[in-house]
C-alpha cells in the first residue's frame, strides 16, 4: 500500500505548471513552506531543505498576505480579535508608512487618502484607529485594517473546524488579500483543469525514462506490472472533489494528499503531510525533485 500511495504523489511531478501562463498571471511565491512541531521553515527561491531558515512562532497565528506567508510576521488574537503587525502589513498591501515621534502617531498613505492610528496604551481598548505596542511592534486590528486599505481578511482555526478553508490543519491562520478587478476561474471549471492536467501527467507518468530505468526489464513489462498502480492513481484523479476556499485558493481533495489551486493564475500546490506538513509547487521541469517520495517507507 506504501508504494502505491507514493507512486500517487510522485505523479505530480509531471503536473504542468505553465498550463497556468494560459491565465495570464505573473509567477508567485505562493504558499510553499513547511510546519514541524512548533517550527516554520519558508521557501527560498522555492526550495525548502536542510539549509532553509527555521522560524518558531510563539503564538502559532500564521499571516498570509495576498496569498503567500508573509516570513517574519504573525498575526495575535486578543480578546477574540485578530490583530496584525501593521507596518509589514500595510506596506504589504503597498501603503507608505509613516511616524509622528512627539504625539506617537502612525500614518498610512494609499491612494491619495492618509489614515491616523494612536497609541492605545494598557488599559485602553483598541479601536479601529489605533495601535498597541507588542513585543516592540506596532499592531492594530486587522478588520479595520483592511478595509481601509481595500483588503479582505479572513481566520480559519483548524481546533474550531476550519481547516477545510485553510492551507494547513496543523495552525491558525490570518488570511489578508488586496481585494482585484480579476476574475477569478469558477471552482468547477477549476476542478475540470486540475483533473485534466492530472491526467496528462498520468501518461507523462507512464512513459518517464527516469522513473522506469531498469535492466531487468523491458518498458512494457515495467508498465504491465504497475497496473494496478495506474489504475489507482487514476481513479483518484477522478474522485477529485472540491473541498474548501480560502484567500485566493480552491482546496481540491484527492483521497492521499490535497491540492491547491490558485484561482487567478491557476498555479497548483500539493500538501504532503506526515510527522511534519510540507506545501510544495507542482514542477515539471525538475523530475528529480520528488523521487525521493517514491521510496519512502
Amino acid at each position: 500500500m506504501k508504494k502505491i500511495i507514493f507512486a500517487v504523489i510522485l505523479v505530480l511531478v509531471i503536473f504542468n505548471p505553465n498550463k497556468s501562463k494560459a491565465f495570464g498571471a505573473e509567477e508567485r511565491n505562493g504558499p510553499v513552506w513547511r510546519i514541524s512541531g512548533d517550527d516554520i521553515m519558508y521557501e527560498k527561491d522555492g526550495i525548502i531543505d536542510e539549509t532553509t531558515e527555521v522560524l518558531r512562532h510563539e503564538n502559532y497565528i500564521i499571516l498570509f498576505l495576498n496569498g503567500s506567508p508573509l516570513k517574519g510576521a504573525e498575526g495575535i488574537i486578543l480578546e477574540n480579535r485578530a490583530l496584525v503587525p501593521l507596518r509589514a502589513v500595510g506596506e504589504g498591501l503597498g501603503a507608505v508608512i509613516g511616524w509622528d515621534n512627539e504625539s506617537r502617531k502612525t500614518t498610512i498613505e494609499k491612494d491619495g487618502k492618509v489614515f491616523s492610528f494612536s497609541e492605545a496604551t494598557e488599559g485602553k481598548e483598541l479601536s479601529d484607529n489605533s495601535y498597541r505596542i507588542i513585543d516592540g511592534y506596532a499592531y492594530t486590528l486587522a478588520d479595520s485594517l483592511c478595509f481601509q486599505l481595500n483588503a479582505f481578511y479572513s481566520y480559519a482555526d483548524p481546533e474550531k473546524g476550519q481547516d477545510k478553508n485553510s492551507v494547513t490543519d496543523r495552525a491558525p491562520v490570518i488570511y489578508i488579500d488586496e481585494i482585484t478587478e480579476e476574475k477569478p476561474l469558477p471552482k468547477e471549471e477549476a476542478l475540470i483543469w486540475a483533473k485534466k492536467i492530472c491526467l496528462e501527467g498520468l501518461g507523462r507518468f507512464k512513459k518517464s525514462p527516469v522513473l522506469f530505468n531498469r535492466n531487468d526489464m523491458t518498458y512494457e513489462e515495467i508498465v504491465e506490472e504497475h497496473q494496478d498502480e495506474f489504475r489507482f492513481i487514476e481513479e483518484c484523479i477522478q474522485a477529485m472533489e472540491f473541498e474548501g476556499e480560502f484567500s485566493r485558493y480552491y482546496k481540491f481533495d484527492m483521497k492521499v494528499y490535497k491540492i491547491i489551486f490558485d484561482k487567478y493564475t491557476g498555479d497548483m500546490y500539493y500538501v504532503i503531510r506526515n510527522d511534519a506538513e510540507t506545501v510544495k509547487k507542482l514542477q515539471i521541469d525538475d523530475p528529480y525533485l520528488y523521487i525521493p517520495l517514491f521510496f519512502v517507507g
